[in-house]
């Protein structure tokens, strides 16, 4: 990075057996093959450094480089949101999961009048209350569906959930204009209610609902594309403000969905992205499917080609 090496020096640098290996996705079958490459992860920085989304004296600055860090991993522990694009495209876990998570570092309001009434459930961390059947909130919505690491991050954070700002005050101090949210109350491991999107709309903050099934490797449609990115027009900090994507636990479907507007935005490749994706939300993208689904978009062409494919009915050019 301080030298401002491209992919191919990389390669040269460290070799070109060691630049194909290949990393394991979350859901990685046993029989099936690989796509991430060391050589991707490398591609995904150098793109990073030329469209400035991490500070250009990051490695020679300390200070600078310990500022990002801890606002990096406060973003993490506090809200399980990570820029995918900083100040464009932000992804994260769906916020009823994180504020009904027993991690004591997560908020405990997702917006900031919230009171105990039903749908706008306020968690004490420490507490634990226990629903009107009986059942305990933490067994039944844990954001432990979805594997985390409650560590202490070599001590760069600091603080209590309980003084952190809500979800939406957080997305109006990131400047988002919009937010989809990609998964549904049916799924397995969401409680059993959701936020009311009208107090997003009403706080300024436009929403929509793009519901993409989990299973299947988890894609989405060429409907689904051509929705957000008609959504989203204008935005995705083209307008000044940013675009917030998720899915319940913030990994594949916000992921796969949130490359996809990156990539017609900045006319990237998408395994430069995939590499990136994977290093600033580490375990990003979940699947196989999902992965060759994002390698295989060379650039803003192949996104609107699958998007436009919803009207033919036909998406195999893509997939």
């Amino acid at each position: 990075v301080r030298l401002a090496f491209d992919e191919p020096k990389i390669v040269e640098a460290v070799g070109a057996d060691d630049a194909r290996l290949m990393f394991a996705c979350s859901w990685l079958r046993k029989d099936a093959e690989r796509v991430l490459t060391v050589s991707d992860c490398w591609l995904g920085i150098s793109m990073a450094s030329k469209l400035g989304w991490y500070p250009s004296n990051f490695v020679e600055d300390h200070a600078v480089a310990k500022k990002a860090c801890m606002n990096y991993l406060t973003m993490a522990a506090t809200y399980d949101a990570a820029w995918l694009a900083p100040g464009h495209v932000l992804i994260s876990a769906d916020p009823v999961t994180t504020v009904l998570d027993p991690n004591p570092m997560t908020f405990t309001k997702v917006f900031p009048e919230d009171d105990t009434a039903a749908g706008s459930v306020v968690i004490s961390k420490i507490s634990t209350p226990a629903l009107s059947n009986g059942k305990s909130l933490v067994s039944l919505t844990s954001c432990d569906t979805v594997c985390k690491d409650y560590g202490t991050m070599d001590g760069l954070i600091r603080g209590d959930g309980e003084d952190a700002l809500s979800f939406l005050t957080f997305l109006q101090t990131c400047d988002v204009g919009f937010m989809v949210r990609t998964n549904s109350i049916e799924e397995p491991g969401m409680p059993s209610w959701m936020y009311d999107r009208s107090r997003m709309i009403e706080s300024g903050v436009g929403h929509e609902d793009i519901f993409i099934r989990d299973y299947g490797g988890g894609l989405p449609e060429p409907g689904h594309v051509a929705k957000l990115l008609d959504l989203t027009e204008g935005l995705a900090g083209f307008n000044e403000q940013a675009v917030a994507i998720h899915c319940k636990g913030g990994f594949g479907r916000s992921v796969t969905m949130a490359c996809l507007l990156v990539i017609q935005r900045f006319d990237i490749p998408g395994r430069a992205l995939l590499g990136w994706a994977r290093i600033v939300r580490p375990g990003a993208v979940t699947t196989t499917n999902q992965e060759r689904f994002l390698y295989r978009m060379k650039g803003r062409e192949d996104v609107l080609k699958y998007a436009k494919s919803v009207e033919s009915g036909c998406s195999c050019a893509i997939l």
